[in-house]
């Protein structure tokens, strides 16, 4: 089971999103940017951070790419020319649109 820190009102909603698209079980241990819950497991304190086993994983894009390649799901797959196109189109929209947001 996944601990996705974060509220719904944050990119932590990309994270239960996928998570939910894709049937994996998860709890959300609510926190808002540089709250004490958040800083103890990520000094940085922004959110969403992922627990998996003893590891921290952080930024939305990373956690729904790492969950799609474990469960196969999401997106192409790894490694392929589609794959890439894929990415290309994620990366632009993050580089041009949602960081002017």
């Amino acid at each position: 089971m996944y601990e996705v820190f974060g509220n719904v009102a944050s990119r932590a909603f990309r994270v239960l999103w996928a998570l939910e698209e894709l049937g994996q079980e998860y709890t959300l241990t609510l926190a808002n940017p540089q709250d004490a819950v958040i800083r103890a497991v990520y000094p940085v304190g922004k959110v969403p951070a992922m627990r998996v086993g003893t590891d921290i994983l952080t930024d939305s894009t990373a956690i729904i790419t790492y969950l799609a390649d474990k469960h196969g799901g999401l997106s192409a797959p790894a490694g392929t020319i589609a794959r890439a196109h894929q990415d290309a189109i994620t990366h632009a929209i993050i580089d041009e649109i949602d960081a002017v947001l």
